[in-house]
Order: structure tokens, then sequence, then C-alpha cells
């Protein structure tokens, strides 16, 4: 298999000696590359009768069928395919100057399973910091507890946040300091869109 790939392999068949005492000797074993020596993905001791899965981290998988002497039926069937390998999308980052802009992961197509990432804004004290959404979709739940962005007015994951999710654009968000987090997350399940953000600042209107 060419490089970039990852296998599946599905069982649909497994028939091995019904003993889990006799592992080490009546078993499939597969294995997370090229040899035998390579990281086992599943050992098979027994009897299947559902479909069993699995898949391997790269382009080769290997198989291997132990079993003694007096076994004269049974063995496995099974079928695979390929898919790509997803690149890691890389995510998050510290800006300093007075304006820019940074969406989600992938944006405008939806961002990935499973995804977190922490972006810094940091400003000089006298510059006033805020950021405007142009656009934002991810997942909808009444506390937020899937896909989310939280906001954090001020330097650490301590300061005080504000948290948004599904399709209500957040608008335009003014912070009291110099300086903002903005923690995108998603959980393993339904994609969106995501957000596109603008950031820029202007000069703080000192009191006195």
């Amino acid at each position: 298999m060419e490089k970039g790939k990852k296998i599946k392999v599905k069982f649909t068949y497994i028939r091995l000696k019904a003993n889990r005492s006799r592992c080490s000797t009546d078993n499939i074993i597969v294995r997370n590359g090229e040899n035998s020596k390579a990281p086992i993905l599943k050992l098979f001791c027994s009897n299947k009768n559902s479909p069993v899965i699995v898949q391997s981290s790269g382009n080769v998988v290997t198989l291997q069928l132990r079993t003694s002497n007096n076994l004269r039926t049974g063995g496995f069937k099974a079928e695979w395919t390929s898919t790509n390998i997803r690149k890691e999308v890389p995510c998050g980052k510290l800006f300093t100057g007075n304006s820019g802009s940074f969406t989600s992961p992938l944006y405008p197509q939806k961002y990935p399973n499973k995804k977190e990432c922490t972006w810094e804004i940091r400003v000089p004290l006298d510059r006033l910091l805020q950021v405007k959404f142009q656009d934002f979709n991810l997942e909808k739940h009444s506390k937020c507890s899937y896909d989310k962005v939280e906001i954090y007015d001020g330097g650490t994951l301590k300061s005080p946040k504000r948290t948004f999710c599904g399709d209500q654009n957040p608008g335009t968000i003014t912070a009291f300091t110099n300086r903002m987090l903005i923690k995108f997350r998603s959980d393993a399940t339904r994609n969106y869109r995501g957000f596109k953000l603008l950031w820029f600042t202007s000069r703080r209107k000192l009191l006195g």
C-alpha cells in the first residue's frame, strides 16, 4: 500500500480452538507494521461470529495465523480497505500586532473532530482590544457542552470567560485588559463550518 494510506481489516469469519488457555498456540495476530516485531493491534484466541474491524495507523499490516498440529478445520476470512491518512491540522498562535484575523481549522470547510486550539492576542497597555466574528457556525447545545469557543478576558485560563456555540454570531467583544485567549474545542461527533474572527485595536481613552 502506498504511503499516506491506512488500512482497515474486517474479519467476517474466525474459527480457532475456543480455549483461551491455548492462545499461545492457536491465534491470529494483527500487527501494525511489516514484520513480526511490529506492535500488536489485535490478538484473536477464539471464534468470532460477528464482524471485527481492526485499523492500522500506517500503510502496512501483518497478519499471522498460528495453529497447533491437531487443528484441521477453521481459519479466518477477512477483507480490507484503505483510506487516506488525514494530516494533522495545526492551530493556535500568539498575535502581537494591532490587527489581524484567524479561523477555526479547515474553515470554511467543516472543522475536524476532537480538536483543541488556543490563540492568544497580546497588545500594548494603551491599546483597546476588540474581536469581531465575521462568521460563526458550531454545534448547538443549550450549555455548549460539545463544540464551543471560549473567550478569556486576560492572559490565562483563569481569566473571566464567555462561552459561545451554535449558529448565533457573538458579534463584537471588547476586552477590559490588553490580552485575550480564544479557545476552540470540538468533540468526537458532528462537524460544522466553524468561525472566522477579526481582531483590531484602538487607542484606549485614559480617565482623568
